[in-house]
């Protein structure tokens, strides 16, 4: 009983199963705490009265829906979490969104979405249900101070801990909620971009290779582009490469055009583009090649094939789809373990072969993932 009230932290609440690293997060994390992280939000839905107002499924009659999506303002992270709103249309949802500036800019007049909100003077009034990302301190917190004894369901509930495929798992919830397919759920939701811009593919480039330049965690952030630029170029001269990614990518982009731009075709777009003008380019090119990051997410919704770069914890089906045009190549610590030679073998192998379903490529011992 004990266990089975602390493994709740660690299974999706709809029963389902999701590529994540549940086994070594079990191992690594005592009863003890688990039990603790998941009493601990309990005792928080009992003392501001939200347990007598939860709900495991949409109400039959509830059509005028609040999403509250307050949680980390990165661009991948919010394509995998809001993707599965492409269920709400089959449901006769209408949807407000309360999130953060930075969100609403990435989504603004996405169709999907009713208003999105970014201040409580905003909220309408006639509200059906609540929908809650988790029972953490700060949604509960807001739960109790602005829709008090509302009905709320939420997508993550107790779960706490492991790394996991999130699209999967926003897929798999939102279809519990909403009870749609939850007998058989075939996670065939594709991630999405903004639903204002057209994501049909009209035909891609020849022989241009967009590069994820930049990061912001150091062990995901690959320094050796230049590097794969050459090695790439020794067997295929002809490839036109772009260079994408934000502010933090441009000295380095800098750098790599002043270095090879009398030997290879190169434009520099970092930091000069819009997120729809970059979704667009990426729809057009060949091929993709990027660290675990936002650029990598917004290719997959352009369904551009993919190099992916991992490392640590993080393995490709918690990113990807095991369908994907996708290969990845994973160090066991830091994306710099990874040979620029091999990277540029895989750009190379691309062009001869074509793109296949994901496949990968260790640089040391593989992560741990159940499925």
């Amino acid at each position: 009983m004990l266990k089975k009230y602390a493994d709740a932290v660690a299974t999706p609440a709809w029963g389902g199963v999701i590529p994540s690293n549940v086994e070594s997060y079990l191992a690594r994390t005592s009863l003890v705490k688990r039990f603790w992280q998941r009493l601990k939000r309990d005792f928080l839905l009992l003392i501001t009265c939200q347990v007598f107002f939860r709900r495991e499924t949409l109400p039959i009659k509830a059509k005028r829906v609040l999403y509250v999506y307050l949680g980390a303002q990165q661009l991948g992270d919010s394509i995998m979490d809001l993707s599965p709103r492409v269920l709400w249309a089959e449901a006769g949802l209408q949807v407000d969104m309360f999130t953060h500036e930075s969100i609403k800019s990435i989504y603004d007049q996405d169709p999907s979405f009713n208003k999105i909100l970014t201040s409580p003077s905003e909220f309408g009034k006639a509200y059906d249900l609540i929908v809650l990302q988790s029972y953490n301190v700060k949604c509960l917190k807001f739960k109790w101070r602005y829709f008090f004894s509302m009905p709320f369901v939420t997508l993550y509930g107790h779960y706490y801990g492991p790394e996991f495929n999130r699209l999967e798992f926003a897929e798999g919830t939102w279809r519990q909620v909403l009870k749609i397919g939850v007998d058989n759920p075939s996670y065939s939701i594709r991630p999405v971009f903004n639903l204002r811009i057209d994501h049909e593919q009209n035909g891609r480039e020849l022989s241009q290779v967009v590069l994820a330049i930049g990061g912001v965690v150091s062990w995901r952030t690959y320094p050796y582009w230049e590097d794969v630029i050459r090695e790439t170029a020794k067997l295929a001269p002809n490839i036109n490469w772009i260079l994408l990614g934000s502010a933090n990518g441009q000295r380095v982009a800098e750098q790599i055009v002043n270095s090879l731009h009398e030997q290879c075709s190169i434009v520099n777009n970092v930091n000069s583009m819009s997120l729809d003008e970059v979704f667009q380019t990426l729809k057009n090119a060949s091929l993709l090649v990027a660290a675990d990051g936002g650029l990598l997410h917004v290719g997959r919704a352009a369904e551009v094939p993919i190099i992916g770069l991992f490392a640590g914890d993080i393995h490709p089906r918690m990113r990807f789809a095991s369908n994907d045009l996708a290969h990845v190549i994973h160090a066991e610590t830091d994306v710099a373990n990874i040979d620029p030679e091999i990277v540029a073998s895989s750009i190379n192998k691309f062009f001869r072969e074509g793109a296949s379903r994901l496949t990968v490529e260790y640089v040391g011992s593989p992560p741990d993932c159940s499925e």
